[in-house]
């Protein structure tokens, strides 16, 4: 299959539409519930402890991934449907990588007492961003 080709599931045209209206309401509501926690994050100093600047990495991530799954590419437009490959592929793997990190900090901090898993910062960067880029490179 090329670009804009498609094998359209065997859904009728109406059941295929209704399937697009779920997955834009559902990319749209992550992306405002996600945009949310990335404003309150940033208007709140107060607020920007390492435990929660992970959690507006990954809410950035998820926005992003949001963002991805709202895009309609048309059947003819195999430029938008690469981005759209591009953005999915990388940041819906990013958030998984991101919540992996949280659980390894929650692990470090809880089970080992351990007072300094700022340290890990730069490694959870590394995770969470550079091996979807890696993998979307092969």
């Amino acid at each position: 299959m090329g670009c804009g080709e498609s094998k359209g599931g065997g859904w009728s045209e109406g059941d295929a539409a209704k399937l697009r209206a779920a997955e834009q309401t559902g990319s749209s509501l992550s992306f405002i519930g996600s945009s949310l926690i990335i404003v309150t994050f940033l208007s709140f100093p107060s607020l920007r402890k390492f435990a929660f600047k992970l959690v507006a990495f990954l809410s950035l991530s998820d926005a992003l991934a949001s963002f991805g799954d709202f895009i309609q590419p048309p059947k003819d437009s195999c430029g938008v449907c690469l981005l759209q490959s591009f953005i999915v592929s990388i940041f819906d793997l990013s958030s998984v990588l991101w919540t992996a990190c949280i659980a390894h900090c929650l692990v470090r901090a809880i089970r080992y007492r351990d007072s300094d898993v700022q340290r890990y910062e730069m490694r959870y960067h590394a995770i969470a961003w550079g091996i979807p880029f890696f993998l979307f490179l092969l």
